[in-house]
């Protein structure tokens, strides 16, 4: 076996958690979702 070093992806701390969750409750605009698309 390989032994290998990485970071921990992910949520590590409650507020984390709480952001994704507020995240998750956006709603976004057509308008919003345009602009975003066009400034990638």
């Amino acid at each position: 076996m390989t032994n290998v070093t990485a970071p921990v992806v992910g949520a590590t701390k409650i507020f984390h958690v709480d952001g994704a969750v507020k995240a998750v409750e956006l709603e976004l605009t057509a308008d919003t979702i345009t602009l975003a698309v066009k400034n990638r």
